[in-house]
């Protein structure tokens, strides 16, 4: 399951001694943030301060044409330690950055509600370079509102993002590639939210901008199709797409061998080590696997510091990793969380969907109260009958109303999977025995 990373563990407030490093006075816990890998009292910094710094800094470099400047990283990383800002600290940066880059080659003057002169093609690299900070500020915000679990938020930004791509793609852009990156975002998104069916959407949309780009046979059109096999196989559907787990397992490998030289750069370290954890899980070198997400959050530990916002995203990450390897590996875990992939085609609009299954109502114990996000990103309820939807893995049952095996009725058992075309779910009855295909009908979720 997608989790939001910041939901469990968190960076905790600043030390009674630190004081903004901008201005160099002091300030309330909620006045000062950090959010980056320095560690003590260093890089502590009023929001305001750092924002009117930055500003004044950006500016002044685009009057001079000073390149020494990296105008990405100026607002994104940390101008002491040079790690990205997260959480709250990288909010406020990154609504900083939209703002000072809002005044560039903008979508108003070729909104059809706006009024303005059309559209005209960019002239010199200076108005590319800004239009491209334009894109680069926008999803910088949608990034740190995903972390931060404002999924509503991320989404009017990739939305947005999805429109200004058009726009340059009419001004001469070939935009295809930005259009990848965003839908990558709002793939993230939409698996946290659980919206299965638009993930899926945005994949095929991918997989055909993989082809369009490099061909059948490039990364992006072969990474599009394995995401899409995982998606269909959270849903309980049947894929004809097979993963290659040892071909993967090898690019893997090299990817992460090749990130491994670049010192500078720990995010992407780190991301390609996780992916390198995941071909080895994915591949069934469970034991390797664990090992090297070990040593992945000892890496960030030591370079950014154990309360820093990366390093409690991985932990929170090996979490929920290590029980998709355990699962791998050939046991079937049992969950206290009980979910469900909605199975329902005459409701649309939820059809495909995760939804968590809180309990049974009280009239009726094969009608479940189940737990949704709607459209916007918010948690609702929703009540699901047992043959409207397919209980995950793991999910402990009673089994109850069998006539020919009525020896099974009353005993526990936990599901390992479920056959779409007899509608019957395979059951462990116990440790030696053999799983037992039962109907939904004949067994009751037991809330762990």
């Amino acid at each position: 399951m997608y989790s939001d990373v910041y939901s469990r563990k968190q960076s905790g407030p600043p030390p009674s001694t630190a004081s903004c490093y901008i201005c160099l006075e002091d300030g309330t816990d909620s006045e000062l943030l950090r959010n980056c890998a320095c560690r003590g009292d260093a890089g502590w910094a009023h929001v305001a301060c750092l924002a009117k710094y930055l500003d004044s800094k950006a500016t002044e470099a685009m009057r001079t044409h000073d390149e020494s400047i990296n105008f990405v990283t100026l607002w994104t990383n940390c101008i002491l330690c040079k790690t990205p800002y997260m959480q709250n600290m990288g909010l406020a940066m990154a609504k900083a950055c939209v703002k000072n880059y809002e005044c560039l080659p903008d979508t108003d003057a070729h909104n059809p509600a706006a009024a303005g002169p059309p559209p005209v093609r960019w002239s010199t690299e200076h108005e590319i370079e800004q239009f491209e900070m334009r894109i680069i500020s926008l999803d910088f915000m949608a990034t740190i509102n995903v972390d931060l679990g404002n999924h509503n938020d991320a989404l009017k930004s990739y939305n947005y993002l999805l429109e200004i791509v058009k726009i340059a793609t009419g001004l001469g852009r070939d935009g295809r590639l930005d259009e990848a990156k965003v839908l990558s975002g709002m793939l993230l998104v939409y698996m946290k939210t659980h919206r299965l069916n638009d993930a899926i959407a945005v994949m095929e949309r991918k997989y055909e901008l993989g082809i369009d780009l490099e061909g059948p046979t490039s990364s992006m059109a072969r990474e599009s199709t394995q995401v899409q096999a995982r998606i269909h196989r959270m849903m309980g559907e049947g894929c004809d797409h097979k993963a290659d787990t040892a071909a993967e397992l090898v690019r893997a490998r090299q990817r992460f061998k090749e990130t491994q030289n670049d010192s500078n750069d720990m995010d992407t370290r780190l991301l390609y080590h996780f992916m390198l954890v995941q071909a080895l899980g994915d591949d069934g070198k469970t034991q390797e696997a664990k090992k090297q997400l070990d040593n992945l959050l000892s890496d960030s530990r030591r370079v950014l510091g154990p309360d820093h916002p990366v390093t409690l995203q991985y932990e929170n990450r090996a979490e929920d990793y290590c029980t998709r390897m355990n699962q791998a590996a050939g046991g079937v875990v049992q969950k206290t969380t009980v979910w469900a992939v909605i199975d329902y085609e005459k409701k649309p609009a939820i059809h495909g969907r995760l939804v968590r299954v809180l309990k049974a109502t009280k009239k009726d114990a094969g009608i479940y109260i189940c737990q949704i996000y709607n459209q916007n990103g918010v948690l609702t309820k929703v009540k699901v009958v047992h043959d409207q939807f397919i209980l995950d893995a793991g999910t402990t049952v009673v089994v109850h109303g069998l006539v020919a095996s009525k020896a099974l009725n009353g005993r526990t058992g936990i599901i390992r999977s479920f056959d779409k075309e007899k509608r019957r779910y395979a059951v462990l009855m116990g440790t030696k025995e053999a799983p037992v295909l039962i109907k939904p009908i004949n067994l009751k979720i037991a809330f762990v």
